[in-house]
């Protein structure tokens, strides 16, 4: 449910999770039609900054939508290979033992910013690392040269070179 420039996702279980630590991170949204399930966002960047891109310019399939982060993230290494970049380095991290990160689409990491207080405050309480107004890389292509980029504490996506180096901050998906 939206309310002012918020999303308020109320309740599993008759508690908020938003801003809560939950399953290696902190919760960013949780679905409205299965509030089982929703996003937690790692509790730090990587510890560098990263390019989008790998080793080629290629035109791969993502989507802005919930829930794609994880197809995106798959996509672009599947393309890309491995390597020290931005997709690539998600799939390694192991934050609080899960081993399913992922770069976000934009509609996910806009959950961060959209409850943004909730979720610094998470943060905050969890000893991590707190959301700063730099671009943060998404899994989102623009053309097979550009790739889309978010400021998470005012909302403002640009895209962005693929080699360009910007911050990463994993997500995943949970289920209770």
């Amino acid at each position: 449910m939206a309310f002012g420039n918020r999303l308020i996702n109320t309740n599993a279980g008759g508690v908020d999770l938003i801003g809560s630590y939950l399953q290696g991170g902190i919760v960013t949204y949780v679905d409205p039609i299965d509030p089982t399930k929703g996003l937690v966002m790692a509790l730090n960047n990587e510890p560098t900054t990263l390019q989008w891109l790998n080793t080629s310019y290629t035109n791969i399939s993502t989507s802005d939508s919930m829930y794609y982060g994880s197809i995106n993230t798959a996509n672009i290494v599947a393309n890309q290979g491995v390597g020290n970049y931005a997709a690539y380095n998600c799939t390694q991290r192991t934050d609080g033992g899960y081993t399913d990160w992922f770069l976000p689409s934009t509609d996910e990491i806009r959950t961060a910013s959209a409850n943004f207080d909730a979720v610094q405050a998470g943060l905050a309480a969890n000893g991590g690392e707190a959301m700063q107004g730099f671009y943060h890389w998404s899994s989102v292509e623009v053309n097979q040269y550009s790739a889309k980029s978010y400021i998470i504490t005012n909302g403002v996506y640009v895209a962005q070179g693929k080699t360009g180096s910007y911050r990463v901050r994993p997500f995943r998906v949970f289920q209770l």
